[in-house]
């Protein structure tokens, strides 16, 4: 208005009556302040749109990225306890492979994570170090608990799921941390960009009272500033979105790590569902095989089919999600053909998203997600969430369908122990009675009381008492075997001289070596700490090593036993052991028979002229006593050269529980 009037001024001069034209000075005032509000106009903008371009740049390109990565370092820590605790129960590989692809994952987006957090402030910098600190001392444990060599027992498989369950929480409340201190970076950033924006709005409004020629420019940059304040809301509002969803997606994947049976899995992975992706309704439908079939087994939240209802492989949704190995898109209308009729009775004209459930190349079944008519449908923006929550239930699924198939095999097992334990007793009931008289009546043959017998006779009286004792040997060991393989041997742990025990066991035996031939030798030093444990089966132990190296040694040979602490144990087992070696210079065992000697009734071939003895039971009787002593009895042996078995006992007694549970 001010500028049409100036012109119609120009154009129409005022009488010389009318009051002066204004001086140079005068009209040189106004026009100084239009030119320095629209300068001002141009330059506050500028300035305030550099500050708020850096600022969104670091929101956009260091803060959000940053929470990616942390998102993906929560993730995969939630695959490698989930990998960890498949593997920890059936020791198959693809577990392992899981774990370490998940945990170089984790390393490479600590590494990408850390350039992005530097830039944010001290505060999450150092959240940042405490969740690098807590994650390292996590793999730390694993790493000392020495899980992924596999040695933990069966019977202990399932006590040691929740193992390091403390930390792993502590490490994903550290990365809850880290994403909060980011969140709050963002926020000051955010303040900032807002505070800039009202000086800005400020400095415009006293250009406009300075200069109401530069009111169109003002009211422009004003329509700027709401457009860019418009976009900012956007963007936050988005941003608010995206963070409820991931803190939806861990929460998810920590309460699906933690479930212990199949029905809790399928509730918790129905209810998050819901919460992750923004769902009216969730449901899982799982395949029921030999039925050519697919069970609704569990619903949340509204427009799911009832429980417990079965329709036709054929005609159900995990269908088409599984042939296409893809989650599809179903909608109520021509373009995307209609939903099947038992979801349409429940939910009508809704939009749904099928998500197969596959793990390990097997399919379980789908997960479903459905909203209502006055939702907006699904959306590819809305399936990586969604692959990623069915992935961790599929996960969780397999590993809970392992622990199942586990506890049966050990419940048959323990069956099938306990029935051999009560055929072995009832068998030497049945057989030690009739052999013991059988031996009375013989040694009253021997003795004379039925008649003097011939030489010839007597030989054959005291062959029949030897076959005897010999089969009351045989029938011992087997009960002995039985009973500690139902674990009903008793160990009476007691402070033991080791030492004393093998010099004495090899004196026991000294007359047999000689009467063999054989130069026996011990070489057991003096004052060896003591170890707790049950002496009784160390000196059984030591007496079936001596008694074997005796018979397989041929005459002229050498039998040695030697005593020795040591630092390692069997197959580095850490810890202070004592290792008893007995070695002898027999001919060796093959390569292929070195662990076949320690099952039941498998004998070699003792040396020419030796008479066969013993039923093959000894060395098995005598490494499941050691296992149930915490330690092992293991072998080195060389063809032509000889063989040395050694007694391994713990000296620590921190070393000494995890061995006899897992030998238990």
């Amino acid at each position: 208005m001010e500028e049409t009037r100036v012109a119609e001024a120009t154009r129409t001069p005022p009488p010389p009556e009318v009051e002066p034209v204004p001086g140079r000075g005068t009209a040189l005032l106004p026009l100084a302040f239009v030119i320095l509000s629209l300068a001002l106009l141009v330059v506050v903008p500028i300035l305030t749109g550099r500050r708020t371009e850096a600022l969104q740049e670091q929101i956009e390109n260091v803060a959000e990225p940053a929470l990616d990565e942390v998102d993906n370092i929560q993730l995969q820590l939630a695959l490698q306890m989930s990998a960890l605790r498949g593997f920890l129960v059936t020791g198959q590989e693809p577990f392992l492979e899981r774990y370490r692809l998940a945990w170089a994952e984790e390393r490479r987006a600590f590494a990408r994570l850390y350039p992005l957090v530097a830039r944010l402030g001290a505060d999450v910098l150092d959240r940042f170090v405490e969740l690098r600190t807590l994650d390292s001392r996590w793999h730390t444990r694993i790493a000392e608990a020495e899980i992924l060599h596999r040695r933990l027992a069966p019977p202990r498989f399932i006590e040691s799921l929740p193992f390091e369950e403390a930390l792993f929480e502590e490490t994903l409340a550290a990365a809850n941390r880290l994403n909060d201190a980011i969140n709050q970076a963002v926020d000051l950033r955010r303040d900032a960009i807002a505070e800039a924006e009202r000086l800005e709005l400020a400095l415009t409004g006293v250009l406009v009272l300075l200069a109401l020629a530069s009111a169109l420019v003002v009211f422009g940059l004003g329509r700027r500033v709401r457009s860019l304040a418009l976009r900012l809301g956007s963007l936050a509002e988005r941003l608010r979105h995206v963070a409820r969803e991931e803190i939806a997606l861990r929460e998810a994947a920590r309460v699906l790590a933690a479930a212990r049976t199949v029905p809790e899995v399928q509730r918790k992975l129905a209810d998050s569902a819901v919460d992750v992706v923004g769902a009216s309704g969730a449901y899982i439908e799982r395949v029921i095989a030999e039925d050519q079939e697919v069970e609704i087994t569990e619903a949340s939240g509204s427009g799911a089919p009832v429980l417990g209802v079965r329709v036709s492989y054929a005609d159900s949704l995990t269908k088409a999600a599984l042939e296409r190995k893809e989650p599809a898109f179903v909608h109520d209308a021509a373009d995307a053909g209609p939903l099947p009729a038992y979801l349409a009775e429940s939910c009508g004209p809704c939009s749904a998203l099928v998500v197969p459930l596959v793990s390990m190349g097997e399919a379980l079944g789908a997960l479903v997600l459905l909203r209502e008519p006055d939702q907006p449908r699904f959306q590819a923006s809305d399936v990586g969430r969604a692959r990623i929550l069915a992935d961790l239930g599929s996960l969780a699924l397999r590993k809970l369908f392992f622990l199942e198939e586990a506890e049966r095999r050990r419940q048959e097992a323990e069956r099938s122990v306990e029935a051999r334990a009560r055929l072995m007793r009832g068998i030497s009931h049945d057989l030690k009675n009739p052999l013991g008289a059988i031996d009375g009546y013989a040694q009253l043959l021997e003795s004379g009381v039925r008649g003097e017998l011939t030489p010839e006779q007597r030989e054959s009286v005291q062959r029949i008492r030897r076959a005897v004792r010999s089969a009351l040997s045989i029938i011992d060991d087997l009960v002995e075997l039985s009973r500690a393989e139902a674990g009903q041997l008793r160990i009476e742990r007691a402070p033991t001289r080791v030492d004393e025990l093998a010099r004495e066991s090899a004196e026991e035996h000294r007359a047999e070596a000689e009467a063999a031939g054989l130069d026996l030798r011990v070489e057991v030093p003096e004052e060896l700490p003591p170890v707790s444990t049950d002496a009784k089966r160390v000196r059984q132990i030591l007496g079936n090593l001596l008694s074997n190296a005796v018979k397989y040694t041929p005459e002229g040979g050498q039998v040695s036993v030697r005593a020795e602490v040591k630092a390692d144990g069997p197959a580095q087992r850490p810890g202070r052991w004592l290792a008893i070696t007995v070695s002898d210079t027999g001919p060796g065992i093959p390569e292929e028979a070195r662990e076949r000697i320690f099952e039941e009734f498998y004998r070699l071939p003792t040396p020419e002229g030796r008479e066969e003895e013993g039923a093959g039971l000894g060395l098995p009787i005598s490494r499941r006593l050691a296992r149930m002593l915490g330690g092992d009895v293991t072998l080195v042996s060389e063809v032509g050269r000889g063989s040395a078995f050694t007694l391994w006992l713990p000296l620590d007694t921190a070393e000494e529980e995890a061995p006899q549970a897992r030998a238990a």
